[in-house]
């Protein structure tokens, strides 16, 4: 019971973890290419700008959920 709690907390842990991992790694390639497009943007650039920092966290917070999903303990079956 104990080891399954400990287990829980490390995935949880590991969910922010890899979740600002992706985020930061994504923003840091958005980097390079983002002030071309906005450049191009004109007025909705902040809009744009916003959006793009939104859907990256989205996609983080997914891509994280679907490696720690696959690591959060599940009950083994008695046979």
């Amino acid at each position: 019971m104990a080891g399954s709690t400990i287990a829980k907390i490390i995935v949880v842990a590991a969910f922010l973890m890899f979740t600002h991992v992706i985020y930061t790694v994504v923003t840091f390639l958005l980097g390079f290419m983002l002030p071309q497009v906005l450049e191009t943007a004109g007025s909705w650039s902040e809009i744009l700008r916003k959006g793009a920092v939104g859907a990256t966290i989205l996609v983080a917070a997914r891509a994280s959920f679907g490696v720690c999903r696959r690591m959060w303990p599940t009950p083994r079956l008695q046979a």
